[in-house]
């Protein structure tokens, strides 16, 4: 049988956040991580930041409420296991954070959020891609186009990562690079009406 997550994972990849949230609402698996964040990811998507940065604080909190349960275990595979769910959630949450505060025109928080969000997980592209974003609306070319082509470099089929490689263009006027950009976005989600 296929899992809430996933059938909203499809709902999120088809431009269909509003019938996401409804089945995450219906379900309110409010204690468990992962449906804070598919219910941040929802929220964002559509247009609702405030609501999506509440998502992903809740997620953190429930991942270090998480962590602190196996606090003192030290041993066993099972243990490696659940510290770098931990640490991939806790970037996770940190990501959508920093996407969020973005989105709610607070661009130095999200450089923060972004950045413990990279410290947790140094390979995730989606941190790398909004402490790109941050940077460049606080004006930092140089840092926000090592922060995306390190998030391209992570997952070079990464359509809002292209996305806002593309806006990190258009702001240095380079539009021919920034057309490409675009379209490659669409290439790799085709669906998606989503800016940066």
């Amino acid at each position: 049988m296929e899992s809430w997550n996933t059938r909203v994972q499809e709902y999120l990849a088809a431009s269909e956040p509003g019938k996401a949230l409804e089945l995450l609402e219906d379900i309110q698996e409010t204690a468990n991580p992962v449906w804070e964040h598919c219910r941040g990811r929802a929220l964002l998507a559509l247009g609702r930041a405030r609501e999506a940065l509440t998502a992903f604080a809740a997620m953190s909190e429930n991942v270090r409420e998480s962590g602190e349960e196996h606090q003192g275990e030290r041993l066993g595979e099972r243990l490696g296991e659940r510290l770098g769910e931990h640490g991939e959630l806790a970037a996770l949450a940190l990501s959508g954070q920093a996407q969020a505060l973005v989105e709610l025109k607070n661009p130095p928080e999200a450089r923060l959020r972004a950045l413990a969000a990279i410290e947790s997980a140094p390979d995730l592209a989606e941190a790398h891609k909004n402490l790109g974003v941050a940077l460049v609306r606080l004006g930092d070319q140089e840092g926000a186009e090592e922060a995306l082509t390190r998030a391209l470099e992570l997952d070079s089929e990464y359509a809002e990562a292209h996305m806002a490689m593309a806006l990190l263009r258009l702001t240095q006027r380079r539009l021919e690079d920034a057309e490409s950009l675009l379209l490659r976005a669409r290439e790799l989600n085709p669906r998606s009406d989503a800016a940066c």
